[in-house]
């Protein structure tokens, strides 16, 4: 097996791995008399109630869309929560149910960034999720996205769509040929 393909394999598990654990910290068995503050589990368009989290937690943490930001690689991101979204008849990748999500990137590392080396992957328990590229509405990661010079901000936009409305989304960032340990999950729920 070539380098590429294992580095391809081995960020696939990890990305699987990080998923379990945040399964199973969230369903997992808590010790006798242990109480657990569970979030609300609503409709994807509907209002949500979360526990509170911290603004600015380790990579370890599994973020929530919306509500917290995180810091990879220097990179501040904060994304919005998803919301229903209708694409562009020449958009690729729209399925039943489309969403949408926009990020603001804050660049607070003393190097320029470059935009097109943030990776992004969704998952939901809503069938098949896919990546929407819509240009005709400026969605989707193009590899134009610019570099971003210290202190600067952007905001890009993301689709995705699913077979079936999802009660969960998972929304991870990585940075291209970055460390693996350098990824975390955005959750909404």
């Amino acid at each position: 097996m070539d380098n590429k393909a294992r580095s391809t394999r081995t960020a696939g598990v990890g990305v699987t791995a990080l998923a379990l654990g945040a399964m199973l910290t969230v369903l997992g068995p808590h010790p006798a008399g242990a109480t657990t503050q569970q979030p609300a589990v609503p409709s994807v368009t509907g209002p949500r109630t979360v526990a509170p989290a911290p603004a600015m937690a380790g990579p370890d943490d599994t973020a929530v869309l919306g509500q917290d930001t995180r810091s990879l690689d220097g990179l501040q991101i904060t994304p919005s929560a998803p919301r229903p979204w209708t694409p562009a008849d020449t958009s690729a990748g729209s399925d039943r149910f489309n969403y949408l999500v926009t990020v603001k990137f804050t660049n607070n590392s003393n190097k320029n960034i470059d935009l097109s080396d943030v990776m992004t992957e969704a998952n939901t328990d809503g069938g098949a999720t896919h990546t929407i590229n819509d240009s005709a509405n400026d969605v989707g990661m193009s590899l134009d996205a610019g570099r971003l010079a210290p202190q600067q901000t952007s905001t890009l936009k993301y689709g995705f769509s699913t077979e079936s409305k999802p009660s969960y989304v998972n929304f991870d960032f990585k940075m291209f040929l970055g460390d693996d340990t350098a990824q975390f999950t955005y959750t909404w729920r």
